[in-house]
């Protein structure tokens, strides 16, 4: 599966998020903070995922305390980014 980096304030701070598809549908991404020491082991990974509604919802522990429009922004970062490598893909100027 895939494995991405995006950008967020969280907490008012910008972190990179490490960004891991769980699935082939694009429903689903396991997501870690970059660590002080550049290390990738967050002990505290999120996992969201799209629900039948079209919102995006946390289906672990907040461990990271961000509140639903956060997740929801997150879940559509994620869905741009996904977005923008498809559109490149499947364009005019696909190989």
């Amino acid at each position: 599966m895939e494995r991405f980096v995006i950008n967020y304030p969280l907490n008012g701070t910008e972190e990179k998020l490490f960004v891991e598809q769980m699935d082939h549908d694009n429903h689903r991404f396991s997501l870690e903070r970059e660590k002080e020491d550049r290390k990738l082991y967050d002990n505290n990974p999120i996992i969201i995922e799209k629900s039948q509604s079209g919102t995006w919802v946390l289906s672990t522990e907040n461990g990271w305390s961000i509140d639903e429009s956060q997740v929801n922004e997150i879940g559509r970062l994620i869905e741009n980014h996904k977005q923008g490598d498809a559109g490149f893909e499947t364009g005019v100027n696909a190989t």
